[in-house]
């Protein structure tokens, strides 16, 4: 494996995407994302300390409650591009439509055509209906607050982000909310060191300078063996060290380690099976 799982699967958002970034900015605060290959996706980045909710649960990423100044500027965005639309309900919505994907594989076409509509899975699954922006500017008013959700699933090909910007006001006793982009990017999960221990030596994996890796003893204190990083799948990052007999190179040893609690293995290069080299690995 030389290819990171999400370099073919692509990012979608539904919604204009001026405006996605005009309400980020008013969020002030942005989504950690980056570009990827191919052209024109991009991936969300997330810590492998922050991992562990993935069942698609909430996470409120941002929020502001919006103030005379930063309202207006919302209400003129909106004026601007009346005629498109977007979900609009008499609730404050907290659920995901990832769990409504079926994905089936790191190029599965389902996904690049269901993840393109992510604003026609909202009214089916949430009882949304469409209301056009000039519409909503009637609606913004200062006490507001514009959200942005993100929600996150753990699916075989790798994790998947849903990041949902909406606004959400009370008019008398009812919460009416509007989702003004949702976007849906595969996750890279980012990490700098891994840790594993046992009863006689801890062992740090640690990164150098752009792919360079490398094994810390901290028992000794002396570095060890240079790795470099070649790729990610679903619960791993995997690298490749030299295998050097006699000051000649005779292979490349494949190391995977886990990045959610579970093991390092290696293989060498005149082997065809993995072989567990630490039980648990800790990634940060």
């Amino acid at each position: 494996m030389n290819e990171d799982w999400f370099a073919q699967v692509g990012s979608h958002c539904s919604g204009l995407m001026s405006l996605n970034e005009a309400v980020s900015r008013i969020l002030d605060t942005p989504l950690a994302v980056e570009a990827a290959s191919p052209a024109g996706c991009y991936v969300a980045l997330l810590p492998a300390s922050s991992i562990e909710n993935g069942d698609g649960s909430l996470y409120l990423q941002a929020e502001i409650v919006l103030e005379t100044s930063n309202s207006l500027q919302l209400r003129n965005l909106l004026v601007e591009y009346g005629d498109a639309t977007v979900p609009y309900g008499l609730r404050v919505f907290t659920a995901t439509i990832l769990d409504k994907i079926e994905f089936i594989g790191p190029q599965a076409e389902l996904w690049k055509f269901v993840a393109s509509f992510a604003f026609d899975q909202l009214y089916d699954f949430l009882d949304a209906v469409p209301l056009q922006l000039r519409t909503l500017s009637g609606y913004i008013a200062v006490g507001g607050k514009v959200q942005r959700q993100t929600f996150m699933t753990r699916t075989s090909a790798g994790r998947f982000l849903e990041a949902r910007q909406i606004y959400a006001v009370d008019v008398g006793l009812e919460t009416r909310s509007f989702v003004l982009s949702d976007c849906l990017f595969p996750v890279k999960v980012v990490a700098s060191e891994f840790e594993a221990k046992t009863q006689f030596a801890t062992k740090q994996l640690k990164q150098r300078l752009n792919s360079s890796w490398q094994i810390f003893d901290v028992g000794t204190n002396r570095w060890e063996t240079e790795l470099t990083y070649l790729c990610q799948d679903a619960g791993n990052y995997f690298f490749e060290s030299n295998e050097i007999e006699y000051d000649r190179l005779i292979g490349k040893t494949t190391h995977k380690v886990s990045f959610e609690g579970g093991s390092w293995f290696r293989k060498r290069s005149d082997s065809t099976d993995f072989v567990r080299v630490y039980e648990k690995v800790t990634a940060r």
